[in-house]
């Protein structure tokens, strides 16, 4: 998120034009959440370019932060997965945002308790028996490089015979385990192809929702952050120094997380 603290830093001294806001607004009294309103116009009247959505996203982190901090420590999530999740959901907010029913603010964090769902639907996983839970990498390594060679999602079958167990093995921890961590069920557009102009706005917003190993396929993918552009899964596993399945892997990830909004 250091984009995003730039940001910050640069939303203090920024002088904005002298808002006009209609009548039936409800005006916050706060000088930065008044900013903070004109931020979200701009970004509105401008067809809510990912450049004015930057320097919005970046004076709200505080409140992404505080409802971050009621979890972060006390589940088995990652804070960067937290942080992703409810970056999400005020972005979706902020689209559906209306200042003549609510505040900004208290619009958001009324969003951003759906963050208590999330979590708990997450930590399903700590109920995995051990035994199973020990083979949940070995499972989606087989699912990843599975998918990678045949072009599809492999069947129960096909998982069971790569990872050498039964059937019924695999049947159950595919039961256990959440939807989120399991390959598609269906295939995946490629997203990164598509030009059209909804498609090119998602890519540009997506890179704050994305944990570091995705963030760094990312780059690779669309050729941002001064990396170069690939398209080859093996030329980005040679790059990062990683195994081809867990970069097929990540590149599924990347997608689903897209897909959501186009």
């Amino acid at each position: 998120m250091s984009r995003l603290s730039d940001f910050a830093e640069q939303l203090k001294d920024a002088q904005l034009p002298e808002p006009q806001f209609p009548s039936t607004w409800r005006m916050p009294t706060d000088a930065r959440r008044v900013q903070e309103l004109q931020l979200w116009h701009q970004w509105k009247t401008n067809g809510e370019k990912p450049e004015d959505m930057e320097p919005l996203l970046s004076s709200l982190q505080p409140l992404v932060k505080k409802r971050v901090g009621q979890f972060s420590g006390r589940v088995p999530i990652p804070t960067e997965a937290l942080n992703a999740e409810a970056n999400r959901r005020v972005i979706e907010g902020l689209r559906r945002y209306d200042p003549s029913k609510a505040q900004m603010h208290t619009f958001l964090t009324t969003q951003l308790r759906g963050m208590r769902r999330y979590v708990l639907t997450r930590q399903n996983l700590a109920r995995i028996t051990e035994g199973r839970g020990e083979r949940i990498g070995d499972y989606e390594r087989a699912v990843a490089y599975l998918t990678e060679i045949q072009g599809r999602p492999p069947t129960a079958q096909e998982i069971a015979d790569e990872m050498q167990v039964s059937h019924k093995f695999v049947t159950k921890l595919t039961q256990e385990l959440r939807p989120d961590l399991l390959a598609s069920q269906s295939p995946v557009e490629d997203p990164f192809v598509d030009e059209t102009p909804r498609a090119k706005e998602v890519l540009k917003l997506i890179r704050f929702e994305l944990n570091p190993n995705e963030l760094a396929v990312f780059e690779y993918l669309t050729g941002d952050g001064g990396k170069p552009k690939l398209t080859s899964t093996g030329q980005i596993a040679r790059q990062l120094g990683w195994s081809d399945s867990k970069v097929s892997q990540t590149k599924k990830a990347i997608a689903e997380k897209v897909k959501r909004h186009l």
